[in-house]
């Protein structure tokens, strides 16, 4: 008896309607010439992240409503556990007087060669809102942290996410998202802080707090927070270097890419002026870049604006 494979493909290019149905007639005999079907594979590693832990520092954990339906404005879990998933039951926190500060963590983080870490959360406050840092801990490097080391984040210090260091206050559920890298951070206009992503794991643990320290009494409601480890195809600028021009306003950060919430197309610049002696010259540097099998291409994609002042000035690439 003999079997042959029908090519789906040009069975289905002769049906003009109709079911396509495969009928097999076999010799139980005949099975012992098949290959066995190999061994499912496991997966040995993962890029996405959730929390695993947490706690209040400052503040206190409102009314407990686990038993109720989710809803937007908030149903506290009573722990880390409700910052799981997108679901609206949520992790609450009651601030003070002297403001908030609650943590997040998330275990078994791995890098996997990675370039980038997404960070991406949604919370929301009571309409007292009070102006919240969301930071992620540096365990190596305390040059340039936003606060210093503590309790709770030894060696190093909290780094803010929030572009251009900018306070959120939510008064309603709203979703934010950071990509930070080595250059994500900087000293002045133009030089970065060396932060690679291994900075940001502790025994495999990636720290996130949430924290303020506005004087009110209101209740901040975090609905998920999640964090995946990519090799990311797009880059922000990581350093820039003026070659020529006045004095530089802003810094080459205010350039980066963010997300839903954190949008780099913000309106707010680096911008290096050219004077009547020296033009306007500058460089932004993309570091860590990854090459793809087959990859022929380079996008280049920015938003920038001159002056009306008659300036000519052509963009381009470096050919090392």
């Amino acid at each position: 008896m003999v079997f042959r494979v029908i090519n789906i493909k040009s069975v289905v290019t002769k049906c003009a309607v109709g079911m396509l149905v495969f009928v097999t007639v076999f010799n139980q005999a005949d099975f012992k010439t098949f290959s066995p079907l190999p061994t499912p594979k496991k997966a040995e590693a993962t890029y996405q992240f959730a929390p695993t832990g947490g706690s209040i520092v400052t503040g206190s954990n409102p009314a407990i409503l686990g038993a109720t339906a989710a809803t937007a404005e908030g149903v506290n879990m009573g722990d880390w556990r409700g910052a799981a998933a997108d679901d609206n039951l949520h992790f609450g926190i009651t601030s003070t007087i002297t403001g908030y500060n609650a943590y997040l963590d998330m275990a078994g983080f791995q890098l996997n060669n990675a370039n980038v870490i997404i960070i991406q959360t949604e919370f929301d406050e009571d309409a007292t809102a009070p102006a919240t840092l969301v930071q992620i801990c540096d365990w190596v490097s305390s040059t340039g942290v936003h606060n210093a080391a503590d309790g709770q984040c030894s060696g190093g210090g909290w780094r803010n996410l929030n572009l251009a260091d900018v306070t959120l206050a939510p008064t309603t559920g709203t979703a934010y998202s950071w990509q930070i890298y080595n250059g994500y951070w900087n000293t002045s206009a133009t030089a970065p802080i060396d932060t690679p992503l291994t900075n940001f794991l502790n025994s495999g643990s990636v720290r996130i707090r949430f924290f303020s320290t506005t004087n009110t009494t209101s209740v901040v409601n975090i609905d998920y927070l999640r964090a995946f480890a990519v090799v990311n195809p797009v880059y922000s600028a990581s350093g820039a270097t003026q070659i020529s021009g006045g004095t530089i306003a802003g810094d080459y950060t205010q350039a980066s890419i963010g997300g839903t919430g954190q949008t780099g197309a913000d309106n707010t610049y680096f911008r290096v002026p050219g004077t009547a002696g020296a033009v306007s010259d500058f460089y932004l540097s993309f570091d860590d870049i990854r090459t793809y099998t087959g990859a022929n291409t380079i996008l280049v994609r920015a938003e920038y604006s001159c002056s009306a002042t008659g300036i000519n000035h052509r963009p381009k690439i470096f050919n090392f």
